[in-house]
């Protein structure tokens, strides 16, 4: 990949066109696609190859050709090689608008065009397209020109759709690794790349996936959700750590045969019989890849794989129990509810919240938890580009825990939706924060239905504290730095200092802060490996904080 699409304001002027071989389609399809000067007619090709023709314009035709930005010249069937132009154009021109209008950044189409070459590039691994002045060239694995587009204007994402189609269309005939694949795998893969490229985070929802809130069956002991086709039942949904997700099955994958029996013979109860049983407690698959259509199979032990978002780890009646924030799927405020609602808070003296290795879940989700332990008034903003980004979340519902000392442990594996309640928590004055700076996402997640069978996911708003502090990148910053203790006494020492005033909040709190600033100020508390003994250490820190008399006191109102 050479050059860069972003920024370029010019018309698109198709320069090779691609017709599919059906001659009784042609014709009709012509007539009803565009009018096109004589040279462009099927019966003037110049290079045919399989099902595609390629044509060559004249130098002294190609500024004079107009391009329609609503349309493509495409001469000849609309499908080539199971590759429907119409469909993928569509498809391109909703996803390119979805995240122009949305996505928290700037994204023009240019921009998103570049980004899914760049995944093609990968795909095919020998392909070259080059940016130069205002156009895009595409050469095949030999070197050879097959695609020289004029760029069109940055806005118009119909028309990058339409330049990026036909470039898919010359890559199929001209790359093997392209020529297989079946559609929804290039949608996948180009969609994937592009919006991971942008928010690591973000994901893109294929049919399958789509159709799972409506379609699915769940199997409990593997920890999977499945949909009935004709070759078997195909997976669309792994939970995290469950069986399935340790097999190398994927979400996509079709599953054929089940304890050597035919899945698509097997009826949905028989499915699920056979998912939760023999005596060896071992199921056994053969599957057929989603992305490489090879043939596989796993043997998978089952387990209970069901758990609450979040749960105690203590011993009942512990004066400072220890709460785990396991995620923050749907839920989660429910499940914090009633585990705290189970404590017997006249014994408490405080509450520890473990967020390490909470890997987020819902956004709001998390701010009603923040919600259930904060007297009032603002927990945190968000500022976006889309429709509804910017929102403010506020403390409503009353503190739940009377107002008793709280520590959040969290570190670099607090993630997302995790991050934010920790820093809310901590911008609001409820709970000292204890471990290493977090990972640092803090953007919020939405999800964009399009063509009514699937969907994309990406950041459209950043979060603050109420002061303006920027959460994104920099993370959450513990108040408390787990790497500054090297030894037990180093506690004692700590809480000390706390009662005597003599412990400072050096945190930075910036709402736009450069790289630099970020680096600095992640620098200043790095993450000891995590040990048993340092993760110890935490809770220890925290036991310190809420029963010393004055520490809490002290390091909230500093």
């Amino acid at each position: 990949m050479q050059g860069g699409i972003g920024g370029i304001a010019k018309p698109l002027a198709l320069i090779l066109a691609l017709a599919g071989a059906s001659a009784g389609a042609a014709d009709k399809s012509n007539a009803a696609r565009a009018k096109g000067p004589e040279w462009a007619k099927p019966a003037q090709s110049v290079v045919t190859s399989g099902k595609v023709r390629v044509f060559s314009i004249p130098k002294d035709e190609m500024d004079r050709y107009g391009y329609n930005p609503g349309e493509y010249w495409i001469s000849g069937t609309d499908v080539v090689g199971e590759f429907s132009i119409e469909d993928a154009s569509k498809f391109y021109s909703a996803l390119f608008d979805a995240i122009r209008q949305n996505f928290v950044e700037n994204a023009a189409p240019g921009r998103l065009v570049d980004k899914v070459f760049e995944s093609l590039s990968a795909f095919a691994d020998r392909l070259d397209i080059t940016v130069t002045g205002d156009r895009v060239m595409v050469y095949d694995p030999t070197l050879k020109l097959v695609g020289n587009f004029r760029k069109p204007a940055d806005t118009d994402s119909a028309a990058w759709a339409n330049l990026l189609v036909n470039v898919i269309l010359n890559l199929r005939e001209n790359v093997p690794e392209i020529r297989r694949a079946h559609p929804e795998q290039i949608y996948y893969i180009t969609a994937t790349y592009l919006l991971k490229s942008l928010d690591e985070n973000a994901r893109y929802i294929d049919p399958a996936s789509f159709a799972r809130e409506k379609t699915k069956h769940h199997s409990t002991s593997l920890g999977f959700d499945w949909r009935r086709i004709p070759a078997g039942i195909q997976v669309i949904g792994i939970s995290a750590g469950a069986p399935m997700s340790f097999s190398g099955i994927a979400e996509g994958d079709v599953i054929t045969h089940i304890n050597t029996m035919a899945a698509a013979k097997l009826s949905d109860e028989l499915v699920e019989d056979a998912l939760r049983g023999n005596d060896f407690g071992l199921a056994h698959f053969g599957y057929v890849a989603y992305m490489t259509r090879q043939p596989g199979e796993a043997y998978i032990r089952r387990n209970a794989v069901s758990a609450p978002p979040v749960s105690i780890s203590s011993p009942a009646g512990a004066a400072i129990p220890v709460l785990v924030a396991h995620n923050f799927a749907k839920g989660a405020a429910r499940s914090l509810k009633e585990a705290i609602d189970g404590l017997d808070k006249s014994s408490m003296r405080g509450l520890i919240i473990d967020a390490r290795g909470n890997m987020g879940g819902e956004f709001a989700e998390a701010m009603e938890c923040a919600n259930l332990l904060v007297p009032g008034g603002e927990l945190l903003t968000t500022k976006g580009r889309g429709a509804g980004a910017g929102k403010k979340y506020s403390a409503k519902s009353g503190d739940i825990l009377g107002g008793k000392p709280i520590a959040v442990l969290a570190d670099m594996t607090t993630r997302g939706a995790a991050e934010a309640f920790a820093f809310a928590l901590d911008a609001a004055g409820r709970a000292v924060l204890i471990g290493s700076p977090t990972y640092g996402t803090g953007t919020v997640p939405a999800r964009f239905e399009f063509l009514g069978d699937r969907a994309a996911e990406f950041a459209v708003a950043r979060a603050y504290s109420p002061g303006g502090a920027s959460l994104d990148r920099m993370g959450a910053l513990p108040l408390v730095c787990l790497a500054t203790f090297k030894m037990e006494k180093d506690v004692d020492t700590f809480a000390r200092n706390a009662i005597a005033g003599k412990f400072r909040d050096d945190r930075v709190k910036l709402e736009s802060p450069t790289d630099a600033e970020i680096d600095a100020a992640r620098k200043s508390c790095p993450a000891p490996y995590p040990t048993i003994e340092t993760q110890a250490r935490a809770i220890k820190i925290a036991e310190a904080i809420i029963s010393k008399d004055g520490v809490f006191e002290n390091l909230i109102n500093m």
